[in-house]
């Protein structure tokens, strides 16, 4: 018969006991810190959504009274070692938003049963402005409606102060944004959340996947069937309530008509083929109501090259003026 010593029973009442724990954090404790943070469209536990928890909602406070470490003339340089960038790539893809455009998409397109392939042949097509006389590069009724239900799975509702927002800009854009005398810091026209734009990497994925070969586009030759830049401008950004009320999805008739082609008029960009023949996707888009233009509450401007590197090149900062207001304006980031 096999007997058991002393310290065996305390060996076997320790890992005993230890076994109890575990399975009560199992059954209770785990599952308790999933509901939590599914409860949140951010996920709270990244550490970098807790710096983002906050700076949507007044941030650009967090750049007043800092003075740039090299300033030129017109003071309007800022040190880059001022500055904790905080709308990277890297920061956008730890907030886990739960329904972001690429992580969705396969299981949207198998709810309505049809492949990527098919949402692929229809995202190029315009929205019809007759549907008695369709052309081929136009949408029927039937894949409006198909297109626009997927598309109603991002609604303007998901968009919150937190809620980082993306749009290119063209170089000179990017120039008057930060120089003195040079424009407001506001943002207008189409827009998109950040997160779902997470596939689009070198500067012919945007190019292309955001079908910037529009009639004058700085970014592709005349006959607009090449990228002729090196390298883009990313304007990430936040936005107010008031702001984010008066976004809405540019699917609607008079969309069609204030805007040619490349526009689609169905809420996402139309995508584009690249020199190498492969379609690359956009995404959805959002746009002011009545060509409005919104103050940000906080904003970083990134270029980035051929290779897709980020660069963080401009920043918007709090400062008080002549006249004793605050007042939001873009510096420029150096070394």
């Amino acid at each position: 018969m096999t007997t058991i010593n002393f310290r065996q029973r305390n060996s076997i009442r320790h890992f005993s006991s230890l076994y109890m724990v575990l399975a009560l954090m199992l059954a209770f404790v785990i599952p308790a810190r999933m509901a939590a943070r599914d409860s949140y469209p951010v996920q709270m536990l990244s550490p970098y959504s807790l710096n983002l928890s906050d700076y949507g909602n007044g941030s650009a406070e967090k750049y007043k009274g800092w003075k740039a470490a090299s300033v030129t003339t017109d003071n309007r340089e800022i040190s880059i070692g001022k500055i904790k960038p905080l709308f990277g790539k890297a920061a956008i893809a730890a907030q886990n938003v739960s329904n972001a455009f690429m992580e969705n998409l396969l299981r949207w397109l198998a709810e309505e049963g049809i492949s990527m392939e098919r949402f692929v042949e229809l995202v190029p097509k315009r929205r019809a402005e007759d549907l008695t006389n369709l052309k081929l590069t136009e949408m029927n009724k039937e894949e409006f409606d198909l297109i626009t239900r997927i598309r109603n799975h991002i609604p303007v509702s998901d968009i919150t102060e937190r809620t980082v927002m993306q749009k290119v800009i063209p170089k000179n854009a990017f120039e008057n944004y930060t120089k003195t005398g040079g424009w407001d810091a506001r943002v207008g026209g189409f827009m998109s959340r950040a997160c779902d734009l997470m596939h689009l990497r070198t500067v012919e994925d945007y190019c292309y996947g955001l079908a910037l070969n529009y009639s004058g586009s700085p970014y592709f030759n005349e006959e607009l069937t090449k990228v002729i830049v090196d390298e883009i401008y990313v304007m990430r950004y936040t936005l107010d309530n008031g702001a984010i009320r008066k976004l809405r999805i540019p699917n609607t008739a008079d969309d069609l008509q204030n805007n040619p082609e490349p526009f689609k008029g169905h809420g996402y960009t139309g995508g584009g083929i690249n020199p190498e023949g492969k379609y690359i996707l956009g995404g959805p888009e959002f746009v002011p109501e009545k060509g409005g233009f919104f103050e940000m509450t906080a904003a970083e401007i990134y270029r980035i090259d051929k290779n897709g590197n980020e660069t963080l090149v401009g920043v918007l900062v709090a400062e008080t003026n002549d006249a004793g207001e605050t007042i939001n304006v873009f510096k420029k980031v150096v070394k």
